[in-house]
């Protein structure tokens, strides 16, 4: 196996590591900025294992209260390793307004 192949995550291991949805996945794919990059090969959808530790670096400095240059992208997935999906940080922010949860 190759270097390049060792440092490849496939789409299905990506999903299961983070308890998403496939369509959740493939919604925030192509809409998130945020989102890790990914590589196609075929049809076949593959994550780099450098990026994904990357992006989920960034989702725990924001659990821990750091910002997100106002990307919500980055806000998509917390909690990953109990499967969890939480609010958008618009609906975080309006029930810590109103003390509410949204």
């Amino acid at each position: 196996m190759t270097e390049i192949a060792r440092e490849l995550m496939s789409r299905q291991h990506f999903l299961e590591m983070l308890g998403i949805s496939d369509s959740n996945e493939r919604r925030r794919r192509k809409t998130s900025p945020a989102w890790p990059p990914h590589l196609r090969i075929g049809k076949k959808v593959y994550y780099r294992k450098s990026a994904v530790e990357t992006y989920l670096r960034q989702l725990e400095r924001l659990s821990s209260g750091a910002t997100s240059e106002g990307d919500p992208g980055l806000t998509d997935v917390e909690g990953a390793e109990s499967g969890a999906e939480t609010t958008s940080g618009n609906a975080r922010r309006r029930a810590a307004t109103t003390g509410r949860e949204g």
